[in-house]
């Protein structure tokens, strides 16, 4: 059997030489001289025709995409430039060695998602992979896939993948079907792996180690586990810039990573911890996503994170933290913190986050008072704040001053101080939908950027404060919903003549204060009326100065 296996190999890689070596039969001398009379116009136009199958498109960098469009046979016509091929979703059921074996540019196959059937009875499907090392020593591995009789199968005589593969020229391969295992042997010019969707358990020291142009390699979606992983799966293979773990079953981090990366991703496994230095060799790391595992802040220390100093987006949302993880890296531009166990903010745990824009804290366990009134003092970038779906019985202390949209819904907030926004200079967006305001009496928005006044103010509402924004008209239906109103502050904005309706408070028949002074343009419209007790204020009000 043994015997048998490696003639079979010697026969499909003297095959696979032969169609790299450019060896092909002898030409007669009848042909050669039929040959030498096609002119070069009758060539070009040979070869325009051939480069792009009717039911495909084609670009000028030789791609050809016949993805979807329902093939049930092997395209033919296809040009010898052919670099890329898109037969992914299509009805093919075989591949013959003549439809592909001319095909000796070619660097991407997808082939995913077709009819692809095996001969011989059944045996389970085997893709042959061959290439020849710079020492000119020829090897064969075979990629054995496992494929229920339900699903999908492929032919076992690609040879013209094989060729591709031999002068290490395909990069990325898209297969129909489940892979165990990965080859233990990959060529060495490899710069593109995606054996996503596959059911692979584990990983050999050559299937990615010693690859010097390999740029990215895609293994989410597989059976992985941290014993299928070799120590150094990636030595000698230092330009790797993306690699993704994300659902498979790994529990530890995984360790010496190419200091090359800047993407990785881990989401969606079962990692518990991060060992110690597990990231203290990657510079580069600009993103790393760790959500929808089991980290806990004592799966990690305070170090885990602090030598990322390239670090721009780190997601560990959806996981067990109790707190805000310490060591963040200055480089910090969004950090996901939501859906977690968090229920405190110390004074320190952001101090070092001082580039942070993005902050995402909700579906967490917050209260008002376990919020330190320091937290986030010094962020003056942070202009995105979420702590929605918490347990918020008032407006959070010394949130950040430029934050321009702060999101508070689905809390338990039962009232709005005076002072709980006043220092929110620059506030755009702001939600306190959902919470438990019954009958908030003052509200002030002042110092922001509003340009109208807001809607659906509370029914309860007794004064409200817009000084300093950039309000430019006001509706007659403005304040419909505040009968009650008795103070409404609106100097130090942008209002102009006509740009009031003189119908805007003459229903407020509790108004005492209108401050509308200083700061705007006189305003024409007839105080007279304006009904009930109404002191039109002039003087500056003692909270702006």
């Amino acid at each position: 059997m043994r015997m048998a296996s490696a003639r079979c190999s010697i026969l499909k890689t003297m095959t696979v030489l032969t169609l790299v070596m450019g060896i092909s039969p002898t030409l007669n001398t009848a042909e050669e001289g039929n040959k030498e009379e096609l002119n070069t116009a009758t060539v070009e136009r040979k070869y325009e025709a051939m480069e792009c199958p009717s039911e495909c498109s084609c670009t000028a960098e030789w791609a050809v995409d016949c993805a979807g469009v329902d093939l049930i046979e092997f395209p033919t016509g296809l040009s010898e430039q052919t670099r890329q091929l898109s037969l992914q979703n299509n009805k093919i059921e075989r591949i013959l060695v003549d439809h592909i074996s001319h095909l000796q540019q070619l660097d991407t196959l997808n082939l995913q998602n077709n009819m692809l059937t095996t001969d011989g009875g059944g045996e389970e499907p085997i893709i042959c992979y061959s290439w020849r090392c710079r020492q000119t020593h020829l090897s064969a591995t075979c990629l054995r896939m496992e494929c229920p009789s339900t699903s999908i199968r492929v032919l076992s005589h690609l040879n013209g993948l094989h060729a591709a593969l031999l002068e290490g020229r395909t990069h990325r391969i898209g297969l129909p079907c489940l892979l165990t295992s990965a080859p233990k042997f990959l060529p060495p010019s490899l710069v593109s792996a995606d054996f996503a969707a596959n059911h692979l358990t584990r990983i050999y020291p050559y299937t990615f180690g010693y690859k010097p142009k390999l740029r990215s390699v895609y293994l989410h979606n597989n059976e992985l586990t941290d014993t299928g992983l070799p120590d150094h799966m990636f030595n000698g293979s230092d330009n790797l810039e993306i690699l993704t773990m994300s659902s498979n079953f790994l529990r530890v981090v995984p360790r010496f990573l190419p200091s090359t990366l800047y993407r990785l991703h881990l989401k969606s496994n079962k990692l518990e911890e991060i060992p110690v230095g597990a990231f203290n060799n990657l510079p580069n790391l600009r993103e790393l996503y760790l959500q929808n595992n089991l980290l806990s802040n004592e799966g990690m220390d305070n170090e885990t994170f602090s030598n990322l100093n390239s670090l721009e987006c780190l997601d560990l949302s959806n996981n067990n933290l109790s707190t805000v993880p310490k060591g963040l890296p200055r480089s910090l531009v969004l950090l996901h913190l939501e859906k977690n166990a968090i229920h405190n903010i110390p004074g320190d745990a952001l101090t070092s986050v001082r580039n942070l824009e993005y902050l995402l804290l909700h579906n967490n366990k917050l209260r008002s008072r376990s919020i330190h009134p320091g937290a986030f003092q010094g962020l003056k970038k942070l202009h995105t704040l979420h702590m929605y779906n918490n347990l918020l019985e008032r407006v959070p202390r010394g949130l950040p001053r430029r934050a321009k949209t702060l999101m508070l819904l689905h809390n338990s907030i039962t009232e709005i101080g005076r002072n709980d926004l006043s220092l929110l200079y620059t506030l755009e967006e702001l939600n306190l939908s959902y919470n438990k305001l019954t009958s908030p009496k003052s509200l002030d928005l002042s110092a922001n950027q509003f340009t109208h006044i807001p809607s659906d103010l509370p029914e309860t509402l007794e004064y409200i404060y817009l000084q300093r924004n950039s309000i430019s008209s006001v509706s007659a239906s403005a304040f419909e919903g505040t009968p009650n109103i008795k103070g409404i502050h609106l100097r130090f904005n942008r209002l102009a003549v006509g740009s009031m309706d003189e119908r805007t408070f003459a229903h407020l028949a509790n108004l005492q204060v209108l401050d509308i002074g200083s700061g705007n343009t006189d305003l024409l419209f007839n105080i007279d009326k304006i009904e009930g007790n109404t002191k039109l204020e002039e003087e500056e009000d003692d909270k702006d100065d």
